[in-house]
C-alpha cells in the first residue's frame, strides 16, 4: 500500500510539474528534472477494526541547469499539493493530507553546473482496517 500511496501522489505531481512532464522514482533525476521517493512513515493511530491512520514523508528532488525553472517547479507543485481539497484512494487507503514538511531547499550545485533542490512533502492517509 505504501507503493500505491507513492504513486498516487507522484500522479498528481506530475500533473503540476510544468515544465516538466514525468518524475522518476529514486533520489535524484539523472538529467534535468524531478524525481520522487519514499522515505520514512508510521501508523499514528490504530482503529478497533485494526485501520490506522498513517503518516509517510515523501522526498521530491529536482534537477536542472536553470536554477529558477527548478525552484518554480517545485514551488508549484508543493503549492498546489497543499490546497487539494480531494486526494486520492485506493481499495485499501486513502490520502487524507497533503502538507509540506520542508520547502524547497538547494542542495547543492554539481561541477556540471546543474543546480539540485529538494523538498519534502507530508502524507497523511487512512489504511482500512478488516
Amino acid at each position: 500500500m505504501y507503493g500505491e500511496v507513492l504513486q498516487a501522489v507522484r500522479t498528481l505531481a506530475i500533473s503540476y510539474a510544468t515544465p516538466y512532464t514525468t518524475i522518476d522514482v529514486g533520489s535524484t533525476p539523472s538529467a534535468n528534472g524531478l524525481a520522487m521517493y519514499l522515505g520514512a512513515g508510521a501508523p499514528d493511530a490504530e482503529d478497533m477494526n485494526r485501520g490506522s491512520r498513517n503518516t509517510i514523508f515523501i522526498t521530491l528532488n529536482g534537477k536542472d541547469a536553470d536554477q529558477q525553472k527548478i525552484v518554480t517547479t517545485l514551488s508549484a507543485i508543493h503549492k498546489a499539493l497543499n490546497r487539494l481539497k480531494d486526494f486520492p484512494a485506493g481499495a485499501d487507503w486513502e490520502i487524507l493530507n497533503i502538507k509540506t514538511s520542508a520547502a524547497p531547499g538547494y542542495i547543492e550545485q554539481e561541477s556540471s553546473g546543474q543546480w539540485l533542490y529538494g523538498s519534502i512533502l507530508t502524507v497523511e492517509f487512512y489504511l482500512k482496517g478488516v
